[in-house]
């Protein structure tokens, strides 16, 4: 088993690979994935006083302590002693009516120091309540902020995801400085997720999400059209897309990319046309196939054709073919204004002459 470097397994104990047990609570909560996001939303939510850092938690015990050291005047009496039991059973429960049984308790304990040292001794009161003013942690550890709500946490997950797809973000943005920062002052008791959890949890949720939203509002349509392209990217891999064109229920005009694969196979006719087929199977569409749109390469229209698909040639790539056909005729003009255009681009010395020039002409 791995070992745990969260602190938050100090508040877990491990039930299998995926199931963690609540030390304060009967509940069992899934870290499945490696993610430790659940657990810590479980103590923030249902534990509120408790921290990931023990720190805390040990100064609340030495407060206690404290009280029992036979120097101090103040010692747990059987009046209080059931106050001070209560210490204990604040952190571990989510009911937030119990903190004005520990905050009264060591308000009272507080009062009585003070008394006691006061008569006791000739030293300035002040001197005894800064002293124990000086324990600020005990306030901050009873008197914890409200935690996020799951429904809420899971809402920003969703969105952080999205916006990391949707603008090819790294998945490291998460773990930077800046980032978490900005996130820190939005919702402050939000806790964001790291980049492996991102990569291979809310990643794949979100995928699934798509992929089912897609297969509804592809199940109940009568006819589709696809367009599919191929290309190679600058390490030299091999990748083919497919979308498909729809009208809905609602006659609005629709597309859904149906998916982007790496196509590692020939790009011989046949290769295509299987390849295209298993597609358009895989979603149930295999019938309802009315048209599709490529370019004109021969290998292509072939697979089209091979499919029983009405072929359609893609309309911009026809123009631009048309285009460079009506350029070749100015093709010498066309390079010399390229060289002169490359050689102000490239030359510093040339961009600058040209501009000084320009100004003393004007």
């Amino acid at each position: 088993m791995n070992r745990k470097r969260s602190s938050v397994w100090n508040h877990f104990s491990i039930k299998s690979n995926t199931i963690a047990k609540c030390g304060y609570c009967p509940q069992e909560v899934s870290y499945s994935g490696g993610s430790t996001g659940n657990l810590i939303r479980h103590l923030k939510t249902k534990h509120i006083g408790v921290h990931l850092n023990r720190q805390l938690r040990e100064q609340r015990d030495n407060f206690v302590l404290a009280q029992e050291n036979e120097d101090d005047p103040i010692a747990v009496t059987p009046s209080n002693a059931e106050n001070a039991k209560n210490i204990d059973d604040v952190p571990s429960s989510s009911n937030v009516k119990n903190q004005p049984t520990l905050l009264n308790y060591i308000s009272s304990v507080a009062t009585q120091r003070t008394a006691t040292v006061s008569s006791a001794s000739s030293m300035p009161v002040v001197s005894t309540v800064t002293s124990l003013s000086s324990q600020t942690s005990m306030s901050s550890y009873i008197i914890a902020s409200k935690p996020i709500s799951i429904s809420k946490s899971k809402a920003i997950d969703q969105q952080i995801t999205r916006f990391i797809v949707k603008h090819f973000h790294p998945f490291s943005l998460v773990e930077q400085v800046e980032f978490r920062k900005l996130i820190k002052m939005l919702v402050p008791n939000y806790t964001v997720p790291t980049r492996k959890t991102v990569a291979n949890s809310l990643l794949m949720q979100m995928y699934e999400s798509v992929y089912q939203k897609v297969k509804l509002d592809v199940q109940n349509v009568s006819a589709v059209s696809i367009t599919t392209d191929a290309w190679t990217s600058t390490n030299n891999q091999s990748f083919m897309s497919v979308t498909v064109h729809f009208i809905n229920s609602d006659t609005q005009l629709c597309s859904r990319l149906l998916g982007c694969f790496s196509f590692t196979e020939r790009h011989t006719s046949d290769e295509l046309s299987k390849f295209l087929l298993s597609v358009v199977n895989d979603w149930g569409l295999e019938n309802m196939v009315a048209a599709a749109v490529t370019d004109n390469a021969a290998n292509i229209k072939s697979a089209i054709k091979n499919n029983g698909w009405r072929h359609i040639s893609c309309f911009a790539h026809v123009l631009n073919i048309a285009v460079q056909k009506g350029l070749e005729s100015v093709h010498p003009i066309i390079a010399k204004v390229k060289g002169i255009v490359e050689y102000f681009k490239r030359s510093t010395l040339a961009q600058k002459s040209s501009t000084t020039n320009g100004m003393r002409t004007t």
